[in-house]
C-alpha cells in the first residue's frame, strides 16, 4: 500500500529532510474529517493546467493546520498508524 492509501485511511509521523536541508517531522493525513471543510480537496488530482507530480505527496499537516507537501525520496522513515489525534 502506498503512502497516499495509507493516509487516505489513518494518520502518519513523516520524518524527511527539507530542501534546504533541515530535518522536518510532521504528522499528517488526507482524512477528510481532519481537514476542514473549506480546504477540502483533492491533493491528488492535478491543479488544471498543471501535471500531478509522481515525485511529491501534498498532505494535511495537522499540527499547523495546511497543506503541505515533500518529495517522496526525501523521506528518512515513516511512523504509522498513529492514534486519532483529533482536538
Amino acid at each position: 500500500m502506498s503512502l497516499e492509501q495509507q493516509l487516505k485511511s489513518g494518520i502518519a509521523r513523516v520524518n524527511f529532510t527539507k530542501v534546504n536541508g533541515d530535518q522536518r517531522s510532521m504528522l499528517c493525513t488526507l482524512l477528510p474529517g481532519y481537514i476542514p471543510a473549506e480546504e477540502v480537496v483533492q491533493p491528488s488530482e492535478p491543479t488544471p493546467g498543471r501535471a500531478r507530480s509522481s515525485t511529491t505527496l501534498s498532505v494535511w499537516d495537522i499540527e499547523n493546520d495546511g497543506w503541505r507537501s515533500f518529495r517522496l525520496s526525501s523521506i528518512n522513515s515513516i511512523d504509522y498508524p498513529v492514534a486519532d489525534v483529533r482536538r
